[in-house]
């Protein structure tokens, strides 16, 4: 083994044990390793939702959701302040996953693009998301957002990485005005 294998080796050995916050790997039918807190790679995703789009990862590191509300501010002759409305901003939602080679799939038809490993199979599905610009829905530990479109996909793949996918995925909420017709008298 070079020394880059071996570096990536620990890497990924550091994204597992992040992934199953320090719990035992099983090896699954000679397919890979899971957690012992995904039970069995049955395809039942009841314990395990968080998902963007029904796409699931081996680890989701970190998820930043902001939920923020625009005031407006109109200036009067006295100089202060007004404020007559306000309006919500769409919901952006930032997550920290990580796809490992090493591990079992969680669900045998994830990953809709094919690729030589499933880190990249991984990437290109995430990619053909984004690139589709269709709203999906993402589920986290806390709701289930609709409506949100892939705005930036962030790697970086170093000797760290070298057998697994380390992403930043940004989220934004689409809005959609609902259109009317009526009738001038």
């Amino acid at each position: 083994m070079n020394i880059n294998a071996l570096s990536g080796a620990f890497a990924l050995g550091n994204i597992i044990s992040k992934a199953t916050g320090g719990k035992t790997l099983r090896l699954w039918k000679d397919q890979g390793y899971y957690p012992s807190q995904w039970g069995h790679t049955s395809g039942n995703m009841e314990s395990e939702k968080v998902n963007i789009g029904g796409i699931f990862f081996d680890a989701v590191f970190t998820t930043n959701t902001e939920h923020s509300l625009t005031i407006t501010q109109h200036p009067v002759q006295t100089g202060a302040n007004l404020s007559d409305h306000a309006f919500v901003n769409p919901i952006r939602i930032s997550m920290e996953i990580g796809v490992s080679d090493v591990m079992a799939y969680r669900k045998a038809d994830n990953y809709t693009e094919q690729g030589p490993t499933k880190s990249i199979s991984a990437y290109r599905t995430l990619r053909k998301k984004m690139e589709e610009r269709t709203p999906i829905k993402v589920i986290t530990r806390l709701q289930t957002y609709e409506n949100m479109l892939i705005e930036s996909l962030s790697i970086n793949d170093d000797v760290s990485t070298q057998y697994a996918l380390k992403a930043n995925i940004e989220l934004v909420q689409v809005l959609a005005a609902a259109v009317g017709v009526g009738q001038l008298d």
